[in-house]
C-alpha cells in the first residue's frame, strides 16, 4: 500500500510541475522498481487505471480553474459532450501508463533478473 501512495503522490507532483509526458517515465521507473516476475500483468493494469485516475483528475482540475472553457472549446471541435472529452484523457492516459509499466516490467525481466 506505502508504495502506491509513493506512485501517486510522485505522479501528482509530476504532472502539476512537469509535461504530460512524464507520466510514462514514472509508470517506467515504478514498474522497474516495484514490479514482480509472475504479477506483470495485474502490475500493469492497476499502474495504468492509477495513471488515468490521476490524469483525469488533473485534467479536471486545470479544467476547473479555467472555469471549463477548454473542455467546452474542445468538446465544440470534435463534436462530442465534455465528459467524452475526460473520457478520452483517461483511455490515453491508461493506455500510455500501461504500456510504460509493461515495458519497465519487461526491462526488469530481461536485464535485471
Amino acid at each position: 500500500m506505502a508504495k502506491w501512495i509513493l506512485f501517486v503522490s510522485v505522479l501528482i507532483l509530476s504532472q502539476w510541475f512537469l509535461p504530460w509526458y512524464f507520466l510514462c517515465f514514472v509508470s517506467l521507473a515504478f514498474a522497474l522498481i516495484f514490479s514482480q516476475e509472475k504479477r506483470a500483468f495485474s502490475f500493469g493494469l492497476k499502474t495504468g487505471f492509477t495513471c488515468a485516475l490521476v490524469w483525469v483528475g488533473m485534467a479536471f482540475l486545470k479544467d476547473a480553474n479555467a472555469e471549463f472553457l477548454i473542455s467546452k472549446k474542445l468538446s465544440s471541435v470534435l463534436g462530442v459532450e465534455s465528459f467524452m472529452v475526460f473520457l478520452g484523457v483517461g483511455l490515453l492516459a491508461l493506455f500510455v501508463g500501461m504500456m510504460a509499466s509493461f515495458s519497465g516490467s519487461y526491462l526488469k525481466r530481461a536485464f535485471l533478473t
